[in-house]
């Protein structure tokens, strides 16, 4: 698999050239789960990216200390643990891989420094990410709006 080539069909990191893409993909790894394998756990201090290749990942968020519930499924294509990412606050989430995935799994500290070393590559990444985040807070503000609608009628 040319992580290169994956890399630059990912919304994440369209703009970047070549070279660029080379470069983020020397510093990621490939890593599988098993069906119900925990990925990362909610308040974890880690704060990797990760693009989901194969597979599916279920994200449940805790209420209160015996409950759970699933916030959301990431489908190949998508990246997930960007909250922490950014932040660098603990995890706001677990997540479970719900059948056999496979990710490619950057280090935060590692794609910081490449940002650091081109300032380029960091605005268009982080450019493409607030894109990816302001859909995602429109989607949600919207199915929360039709969540209210339907309560009222």
């Amino acid at each position: 698999m040319d992580i290169q080539k994956l890399l630059g069909e990912f919304e994440l990191f369209k703009g970047l050239s070549e070279t660029e893409l080379a470069l983020i993909g020397a510093k990621a790894f490939k890593v599988e789960f098993a069906e119900n394998e925990e990925i990362f756990h909610e308040q974890s201090t880690e704060s990797d990216l990760y693009i989901l290749t194969e597979g599916r990942v279920q994200i449940i968020g805790a209420l209160g200390k015996t409950d759970s519930a699933t916030i959301h499924t990431i489908l190949p294509g998508k990246l997930f643990g960007e909250f922490a990412f950014i932040d660098g606050q603990p995890r706001s989430a677990t997540a479970v891989a719900i059948q056999k995935t496979t990710v490619f799994k950057i280090p935060s500290a590692t794609l910081y420094e490449i940002f650091e070393q081109d300032n380029h590559m960091g605005y268009i990444t982080m450019r493409n990410l607030a894109r990816i985040l302001a859909r995602r807070i429109r989607q949600t503000a919207h199915e929360l709006r039709s969540s209210l609608m339907w309560e009222r009628h």
